[in-house]
């Protein structure tokens, strides 16, 4: 075809969008705007019918040599950009017309620029702010924490120093006593913080009523902490650390100076311009860590919340959890051990409530096993910082901090305390004082932990489930704890954490027992009619009878006929009364002086195996709650002897 004809082609009129293609389907304006072709190839392809805007599946697709010729021959691509439709699927969107597309892609700039612009004029905003305040760094910050403590203690100035304990210790209490599960995280960390601020008020305290500042004076700088330590000791008080007692002191008397006197190969640093009011270091530390008789105080008598209920409170030996030190050790062999006495009261009665304050008495470290030459003021002050240290231990089990027990495990390894101090501690004479206090601790903590057993029902199941995983991790992190202590030492230690710990596992399997069988017996209430026409108690004792167990026979049959009675009788009327039959079991045990635990625990195996083998005979298909009862029983006495070993 020639040019002429070529320069004659005109492009598509608009009335172009009201003519319809083959299909009856008007043109889209995307084809009908393209722009004239310059070839007599295009002229051609031009002239075809073009096809609408089909719906799939008879939508018109233009092929790739199509588009290829056209930017060959038109520079088409350049002018318009052409976009390749495809047939929809189901459910697939079309995408939408490039005019729509633009508007979008607009308004998305629009609305980042507006974001933009916004937070540019917060920043500003926060810029000018910080220019009208003055910066505050760490250090102020700090500072103005000791300027608030120092304030705090300086109101309190003429208050007792004991008085003033008592508001320390509530703070530490109010910490223990805090649940993550029950307490935001910020009340929590207030909470830390007024602690934290308390015990640099208590030691601002102390140290203004017992430091005097004169320049011809000089005192031992360990001296210091040594009794501050046992300030805290004796009123149940984590100290603070050396380094942060030594700054506090440099902020009450901000004029002393350190100097290292004494002779060569014996000198050590003292404060100058200082002395203190009563500089009697081993006669302050007898007089608080050494009472007469240690076993034998009240262990309410010290506590300030607790003076009000002494009028209508029994004995407070039935408070004491530590064991007296005439049992520990009393004898040679287990087979001798017979049941301590009253051992329901000792460890399973909850009459009396253990104060929040409560703390343990711990022996004091035997100067007359020390080398001579011992700096007293190290051992001062190791003692007491040992005795907040099992304190420490203790009171993190029984209120079941244990995601923070690693951390207080770790308070006595070789780089949290001085070398000085830490020499002394792994010495060859302090072995056994370090596992009497040990000893001491844990001991406590078993008895505190099995008055759950006495209110079983009112454990939760957070509890319980708490302490299976405190006794399968508490060897493992005591072991981490005592890697670099001497092997001894961390034997003794491994040994006692790890009876602690059986005990723990088999407290948390009888508290689950007996919530368990508490739901299943009130469903078998005809046991009592069963037992009343049992016949073969007798036949059952004389299989077990042998020599030397005839006050072992008499014992299983008092048992069976008045406890187990009793607990069916209950039980006939509606009611389970586990409390009852555990001080019932644990009050026969007691009573008995002159069978030992070994040989009665012998005995009581035996007959359970008879007994139950006879009665699941005699019962049949009614011999499933006897089993129930059976295991109940066993898991008791078994607990019991476990128990009795341990604190005796």
């Amino acid at each position: 075809m020639s040019s002429n004809s070529t320069q004659n082609h005109q492009p598509p009129t608009p009335a172009a969008h009201t003519q319809a293609g083959p299909f009856g389907h008007s043109r889209p304006p995307l084809l009908q705007q393209l722009p004239p072709p310059s070839t007599t190839h295009h002229l051609q392809q031009s002239q075809q019918p073009l096809m609408g805007y089909l719906p799939s599946p008879y939508l018109y697709h233009r092929t790739y040599d199509d588009l290829q010729n056209r930017r060959l021959t038109t520079n088409y691509d350049s002018v318009t950009p052409v976009f390749m439709q495809k047939a929809p699927s189901v459910g697939i969107s079309i995408p939408p017309p490039p005019q729509q597309q633009l508007q979008q892609h607009q308004h998305q700039q629009h609305q980042q620029q507006h974001q933009h612009q916004q937070q540019q004029q917060q920043q500003q905003q926060q810029q000018q702010l910080q220019q009208q305040l003055p910066p505050v760094s760490g250090a102020v910050r700090k500072n103005t924490q000791e300027v608030m403590a120092k304030s705090i203690a300086e109101r309190h100035r003429t208050r007792p120093i004991a008085e003033y304990a008592t508001v320390v210790r509530q703070a530490e209490i109010a910490v223990l006593n805090m649940d993550p599960q029950n307490n935001s995280k910020t009340a929590i960390q207030l909470a830390e913080q007024n602690r934290e601020r308390e015990r640099q008020v208590y030691a601002l305290l102390w140290l203004m009523k017992n430091c005097v500042s004169e320049p011809d004076s000089y005192v031992p700088r360990g001296r210091i902490f040594a009794q501050y330590a046992a300030s805290c000791a004796q009123n149940s008080l984590k100290p603070l650390s050396q380094a942060s007692l030594g700054k506090l002191i440099r902020s009450v008397f901000p004029h002393l100076t350190t100097r290292r006197l004494g002779m060569r190969g014996q000198s050590r640093y003292h404060y100058c311009g200082l002395r203190l009011v009563v500089d009697e270091p081993r006669a302050a530390s007898l007089q608080i860590q050494s009472p007469p008789n240690s076993a034998e105080q009240p262990v309410v008598g010290r506590l300030e919340p607790a003076k009000a209920s002494q009028s209508r409170s029994p004995s407070p030996e039935i408070l004491k959890l530590e064991p007296s030190p005439i049992t520990v050790g009393q004898y040679s062999d287990d087979y001798d051990m017979v049941f301590v006495e009253d051992l329901f009261k000792k460890v399973f009665s909850n009459d009396i409530p253990i104060p929040s304050e409560y703390s343990l008495k711990f022996p004091s470290i035997p100067r007359d096993r020390l080398p001579a030459g011992t700096d007293e003021d190290i051992v001062s002050s190791l003692e007491s910082l040992y005795h907040v240290h099992c304190n420490t231990i203790f009171e993190h089990i029984r209120f079941m901090k244990f995601d923070q027990l690693e951390n207080v495990l770790m308070v006595f390894g070789s780089g949290s305390i001085s070398p000085q101090m830490y020499n002394l501690f792994i010495s060859e004479p302090l072995h056994d004082w370090i596992r009497e206090c040990d000893h001491i601790t844990h001991v406590s903590l078993i008895k505190c932990l099995s008055r759950m057993i006495v209110d079983y029902q009112n454990v939760p199941v957070e509890v319980l489930t708490k302490l299976e995983t405190f006794f399968k991790t508490y060897a493992a992190l005591t072991a981490k704890a005592t890697i670099d202590l001497p092997v001894p030492m961390v034997q003794k230690k491994n040994e006692l954490i790890e009876t602690f710990s059986r005990l723990v596992r088999k407290l948390v399997k009888y508290l689950r027992f007996s919530v368990q069988i508490t739901k299943l017996l009130p469903n078998h209430r005809d046991m009592r009619q069963d037992w009343e026409v049992y016949m073969n108690l007798d036949d059952v004792l004389d299989i077990v009878k042998r020599d030397g167990y005839d006050e072992v026979i008499k014992i299983i049959k008092t048992f069976m006929t008045t406890t187990i009675t009793e607990l069916l009788d209950d039980l006939a009327a509606g009611e389970v009364r586990l409390d009852k039959f555990v001080k019932n079991y644990c009050e026969l045990l007691s009573s008995i002086r002159d069978v030992p635990a070994c040989k009665l625990m012998d005995g009581v195996t035996s007959f359970s195996r008879a007994f139950m083998a006879d009665i699941s005979l005699t019962l049949q298909q009614r011999g499933l709650p006897w089993y129930y009862l059976d295991m109940l029983s066993s898991l008791l006495v078994g607990y019991c002897f476990e128990i009795n070993r341990f604190i005796s």
